[in-house]
């Protein structure tokens, strides 16, 4: 008959082994649990900047249109009939004191 001491030299390396395969595993889990929290930051930040795309896009729109419209030759000719710029030949009338009573 043998003793306990035989059965541990014989089962030794399917501790090692068990013990490999557990640590592992736990090695595994950390792993795929570091790399789930660094997915869910960077889907974080890609929704805030896919937001913030979006604004900037319709705030370049919207910057867009104002040139457009401050750079027509209809803006430009109300801005000098504002400033007293006239056409050449153009009689200009502005109200004031008359003279006739």
């Amino acid at each position: 008959m043998r003793g306990p001491r035989s059965l541990v030299r014989r089962h030794w390396l399917t501790g090692v082994f068990v013990f490999s395969i557990v640590g592992l595993v736990a090695y595994s889990g950390q792993y795929l649990y570091r790399t789930e929290v660094r997915l869910r930051e960077i889907r974080t930040t890609r929704m805030q900047l896919e937001a913030q795309l979006a604004e900037e896009m319709r705030r370049n729109q919207m910057l867009q249109a104002r040139l457009a419209e401050i750079t027509s030759d209809a803006y430009m000719e109300v801005l000098a009939k504002e400033m007293g710029y006239v056409y050449p030949g153009e009689t200009v009338y502005q109200p004031g004191n008359s003279t006739s009573r």
